[in-house]
Formats: C-alpha cells, sequence, structure tokens
C-alpha cells in the first residue's frame, strides 16, 4: 500500500508532466531566441494591451533606413508594433511563428502564440539564474500575403498569469496572484501585484520583475 509520501511524489510527478515545470519549459526558463521570438520596444505594455483589446489588426515594423528608396511606406502612427531589429528581419520571423502556431493548432489544437508581458528574473534551489515571462495574452497572425508580413490580433482565450510559474514558484513559498484576480487590470497594475507577491518574500529581494513585452 503506497504512503503517502509516494502518493504526493507520484501526484507532484504527473502534476510537473502537464504543465512543464523544469527548465526545458520556455514557461519557466524563457529563451528570445531570434528566429521565433520578437521584443516589442514602443509603444509600452499597458498601450500595447489596449491595442489588441481594441481587436483592431496591428502591424509590425522594424528599424529602417528612411535613405534607402526601397524602404517600406511608413504606418499611421497607432496601428503598428515596433521591434528594434532591422525591418527585413521581422517577416521572416512573423511568419515562422505563424506557420508554427498554425501547426500546432491543427496538429494538437493547442493555442501556443502569446504575447508575453513582464519577465521575472530569479534564482532556482540551485542558484540557476532563471527568466520566466509573468502575463500570458493570447493572440493571432492574420496573413497579408505570401511575402507580406502578418498583422496580429487578439485570440480567442483569456490572458492568464503563467501557470508553470505559479506551480514552481509554491515550491519557495511564494504565491501570485490568480488569474481571476488580475481580471480587467492594465499590465502596469498587473505588475505591481506580483511585485507585492514577491515583496512578502524578504529572502528573495534579488529577485526582480523587468518590463518587456515579446512576441513568442
Amino acid at each position: 500500500m503506497q504512503t503517502d509520501v509516494e502518493i504526493r511524489a507520484a501526484l507532484k510527478a504527473w502534476r510537473d508532466g502537464l504543465v512543464g515545470l523544469t527548465r526545458q519549459s520556455a514557461l519557466i526558463k524563457f529563451r528570445a531566441a531570434r528566429t521565433s521570438s520578437l521584443l516589442i520596444e514602443e509603444p509600452g505594455a499597458d498601450e500595447v494591451l489596449a491595442r489588441l483589446q481594441s481587436r483592431k489588426l496591428q502591424a509590425f515594423r522594424g528599424r529602417v533606413d528612411l535613405n534607402d528608396p526601397e524602404a517600406p511606406r511608413p504606418h499611421s502612427p497607432g496601428t503598428f508594433f515596433a521591434i528594434p531589429r532591422p525591418d527585413k528581419e521581422v517577416g521572416p520571423v512573423v511568419r515562422n511563428l505563424m506557420r508554427r502556431a498554425n501547426a500546432e493548432f491543427l496538429d494538437r489544437g493547442l493555442a501556443v502564440l502569446y504575447f508575453a508581458f513582464g519577465i521575472l528574473e530569479w534564482k532556482d534551489l540551485d542558484g540557476t539564474e532563471m527568466v520566466s515571462p509573468l502575463l500570458l495574452v493570447p493572440v493571432e497572425l492574420v496573413p497579408e500575403g505570401p511575402k507580406s508580413t502578418p498583422r496580429v490580433t487578439l485570440g480567442d482565450a483569456d490572458p492568464v498569469l503563467n501557470p508553470a510559474l505559479s506551480l514552481r514558484l509554491r515550491e519557495f513559498g511564494v504565491e501570485l496572484p490568480t488569474s481571476e484576480g488580475i481580471d480587467g487590470l492594465s499590465v502596469s497594475e498587473t505588475l505591481r501585484l506580483n511585485r507585492l507577491a514577491l515583496d512578502r518574500q524578504k529572502a528573495f529581494s534579488s529577485w526582480s520583475i523587468r518590463e518587456a513585452t515579446y512576441l513568442s
């Protein structure tokens, strides 16, 4: 007959296997790969979320050489997200993300494309430095033609706080806010609540939340 310790260990292994709490998970150790992620430079996080919630399609625009006669035409203000990379690199990344997201949805029925708002920089039990996204907002990419860069709109699912990170940090005694607790809040307000949760644990004063927005 199994002991309580064995049962708890089995449940933990089952839970970890479902959610993915190891360092191989991008939700636990995020790696901003150049071929499969984009950092949003402008506007700020609150404005990015507000534009997504308006459900108006938003374009992506990298840095362009204004003296280049072949430079793309400028977008109207308020209709694009600025990427701190050459514009010619942006289109291939977005198209790659769209293909991968569409394939994952067709194969497994999973929505895997998100805007990640806020990055928690923390240390694991063995001292390994970790980087994890906090607020996840599902998005969809809309094709604009075979060679054009897709545009982005809000997905159908609800925004959530990183579920894998919430489970993982409970091992440290840290209770992050629930997804229900941040319903209707701005990104700034959501990150403030997460900072307050960390402040309750003085042992983790070296942990920090960096304001950054990624598409990944």
